[in-house]
């Protein structure tokens, strides 16, 4: 068997509106660069959520396609694990199931010709979007998570910044070369992102990390998500966050002064401001069939 460029890996745990999206999203991906890409879903949930008519016209379309239902469920980190450890590409990218892209801009393309170019990490800028159902109307929500490379920067030189604000986003945000590929904390259920974030940015070459500021290839990061593990997590969200960032502290030995204190406090008040004067909202009409 060939060697894929990108091996796009999706976790799903009973979200049928978003897995459908990314379905459509690789339907549309083109033949030529289909032959580079292998896709992997993991699917959680009680029961299937792909149709056996989209796994056949998706295992015709990739030349490595593989649905696992898992039974039982694995979690939500042991699912993301289970792929990581599937992939074979030069390239691997967790894409969750609240993601998505818009499909006229071709982004697969684009991406997998600037992997070519053999960098370490691939950023992706992720837009936020939710929708406020009002009667009738619908208030379509957006907002940028991060899309400065500023950030990127000061991140890249102190990755020990992420503790205080997370500006990458979501797995989705990040394609990584496979001589990085490595497993995510499965101690940790709200901080596993940025355990793995630093412990990946610690690893690289500097000079080869590739970041890409684009608004054509933007992710969209749906906020409609009932069963997304944040949610799930309700009230004790802040404290998991509190004892994870102690442990995280901890086990990366970081150094606390009075003037890294207040370069974290001032990064972290631009990045918020940065990402609210983002925010944006159209009202449109709700179409019920």
């Amino acid at each position: 068997m060939k060697k894929a460029l990108l091996s796009i890996l999706i976790p799903t745990y009973n979200n049928p509106e978003g897995i459908q999206n990314i379905i459509d999203c690789l339907y549309e991906i083109d033949l030529t660069t289909s032959e580079c890409i292998e896709v992997f879903i993991s699917d959680d949930s009680e029961k299937s959520l792909i149709s056996k008519n989209n796994l056949k016209n998706l295992e015709e379309k990739f030349f490595n396609f593989n649905y696992i239902h898992n039974m039982p469920k694995l979690g939500s980190v042991k699912n993301m694990n289970r792929l990581i450890d599937l992939a074979k590409g030069d390239y691997f990218w967790v894409l969750h199931h609240d993601e998505y892209w818009i499909n006229e801009n071709k982004i697969i393309k684009k991406i997998t010709e600037d992997l070519k170019k053999n960098k370490d990490i691939y950023f992706l800028p992720i837009k936020k979007v939710k929708n406020i159902f009002f009667g009738d109307l619908i208030i379509n929500f957006t907002q940028k998570h991060s899309h400065y490379k500023y950030f990127h920067y000061m991140v890249m030189n102190n990755p020990y910044i992420l503790l205080k604000t997370n500006i990458f986003g979501p797995p989705s945000s990040i394609i990584i070369s496979n001589k990085f590929k490595n497993k995510y904390n499965e101690k940790l259920k709200f901080l596993l992102d940025i355990d793995y974030y630093i412990k990946l940015l610690k690893k690289i070459d500097k000079n080869k990390t590739f970041i890409f500021k684009n608004k054509q290839l933007e992710i969209l990061s749906s906020q409609n998500n009932k069963v997304s593990v944040t949610k799930s997590l309700g009230f004790r969200k802040i404290i998991i966050q509190k004892k994870e960032k102690l442990f995280l502290e901890k086990s990366f030995r970081v150094k606390k002064s009075l003037f890294t204190s207040l370069e974290d406090n001032i990064f972290y008040v631009l990045f918020k401001l940065a990402t609210l004067i983002s925010i944006r909202f159209r009202i449109k009409k709700r179409i019920i069939s």
